[in-house]
């Protein structure tokens, strides 16, 4: 749930709404337009760089996930501190 949540307000400025007018709202801000404003674009930017932190934590996860197995048939547990 966490790494959904988080996951989810970083990308929040890339989930934008086409109007009937043609214009581009965020979701969670509808007075914000998408890609047509200065703010909009440091968001991006912004969320851009902040998706380090859980791609980061993804691959972490996904390492363990492999290296797990062959750890413990060796009964290698000396890499668990």
């Amino acid at each position: 749930g966490f790494f959904i949540s988080i996951s989810s307000s970083i990308l929040s400025p890339l989930q934008c709404n086409k109007h009937p007018n043609g214009q581009w709202t965020m979701r969670e801000y509808e007075q914000q337009l998408c890609w047509e404003s200065r703010s909009h674009t440091v968001m991006v930017v912004v969320a851009a760089v902040s998706l380090i932190i859980p791609l980061s934590f993804f691959a972490g996860v996904v390492r363990l996930m492999i290296i797990f197995p062959d750890k413990m048939k060796y009964g290698d547990v000396r890499w668990l501190n």
